[in-house]
């Protein structure tokens, strides 16, 4: 017998009703799918969606629905056949300014969407995807760390002349003197300037020579960072394929764990995980003319031959002012006399004091900031099998 009064009673079929009805989602299952984003900054518009879906009505490729959303366009398929056509022939039709990827979209009724019903967000066990174990290249990270602290070294003992030769040896560098009485200033200087750096204990017996290498402490932050500068450029990578809820952790010391349900392309997600990039700030050449360098095919001593996006060459300096290594933080902004976008960086002491002494001394200079980004492309045969990962700039 019921004791309850009716109140009670309707309160429970109420939340019994609403429960559910935000469990109805997930009866619904995955819609196959393919989605395109940008591969920069350009955002996705209407005209996009418009080609796109024109493509496909070209090559006779029946699709369910395609819809602009979060700056992606989702194109939805009744069978696995018209997927995989038409993402190859996205791929191929929009070129690599765009991200072209296999993934499965809830098929959650419009009704139901409007009131804010979601699916369960499933993990690989249950809803399948990829899993990808990725290691850091640790003495990278070191080879790196020595040839900043080598920059540093030259800049910071060219001043008195304190130095006769410097030279990098593996992980180390070695400065050999010309007098004991430079040596000791230039010690006293390198302990008081940068104090990462450590006088390594090697036997030679040439008291005008010693060795310097980076002191523990500064390798365990330098492999710290590393790490972490990895693990945020991951997430931000994964975004560019809409998963819902990856795993992105530190497993170790030196790896990196990254679970992505519901994503079917392997292939795509180890491109865009793949991609390595460096960012360099190096001084303009003004001195010398590029059109003139490309067609001596000679590139001035002292200089590099680059190129804009949009195939402008361009000479700059080969010796790098600071890299993204020393860059410990970034955030957009407007610039109130010019009101146009910019992005203000923060440096660590290092890249401060570079910046500082090479701004001073070339004053009215154009600097540029230098963007490469290394690609893993995987190309497939007719059978889907693998048999070219390349790479590209």
């Amino acid at each position: 017998m019921n004791h309850y009064s009716g109140l009670r009673n309707a309160l429970i079929a109420f939340f019994l009703l609403l429960s559910a009805l935000y469990a109805l989602p997930n009866i619904f299952g995955s819609d196959l799918a393919v989605q395109v984003s940008s591969a920069g900054d350009a955002a996705i518009e209407q005209s996009d969606l418009t080609k796109i879906t024109a493509t496909l009505k070209q090559k006779n490729i029946q699709y369910k629905s395609a819809a602009l959303s979060n700056r992606r366009i989702l194109v939805r398929f009744g069978d696995n056949a018209s997927q995989l056509s038409a993402k190859d022939l996205l791929k191929t039709e929009l070129g690599r300014n765009y991200v072209v990827a296999l993934n499965l979209a809830p098929s959650v009724p419009q009704w139901l969407d409007s009131l804010g019903g979601r699916a369960m967000s499933l993990g690989l066990d249950l809803r399948g995807g990829v899993h990808f174990l990725l290691e850091v290249d640790m003495q990278a990270v070191l080879a790196m760390s020595i040839d900043k602290y080598y920059n540093e070294l030259r800049t910071l003992l060219r001043e008195g002349r304190l130095y006769k030769s410097i030279k990098k040896e593996g992980d180390s560098i070695a400065i050999r003197f010309k007098t004991l009485e430079l040596k000791d200033k230039a010690l006293a200087r390198i302990k008081s300037d940068i104090s990462d750096l450590i006088v390594l204990e090697t036997g030679d017996q040439d008291e005008l020579l010693i060795q310097v290498g980076i002191s523990d402490d500064a390798q365990k932050i330098a492999k710290s960072s590393a790490l972490k500068q990895n693990i945020t450029t991951l997430r931000n990578r994964v975004n560019e394929l809409g998963v819902a809820e990856p795993i992105i952790q530190q497993q170790g010391l030196e790896r990196i764990v990254v679970q992505l349900p519901g994503v079917q392309d392997t292939a795509r997600a180890k491109e865009i995980l793949g991609a390595v990039a460096t960012l360099e700030f190096r001084l303009v050449d003004e001195k010398n003319d590029p059109q003139t360098a490309i067609q001596s095919g000679r590139t001035p001593i002292g200089s590099k031959l680059y190129y804009f996006k949009d195939g402008r060459p361009l000479l700059l300096k080969t010796r790098v002012i600071t890299t993204g290594e020393n860059i410990t933080g970034a955030s957009s902004g407007i610039d109130q006399e010019n009101n146009i976008p910019m992005v203000n960086i923060t440096l660590d002491s290092a890249g401060g004091r570079a910046m500082l002494d090479t701004t001073k001394k070339y004053l009215h200079h154009r600097m540029a900031v230098v963007f490469i980004e290394n690609q893993v492309e995987t190309i497939t045969d007719e059978d889907g099998r693998v048999v070219l990962d390349k790479k590209g700039n």
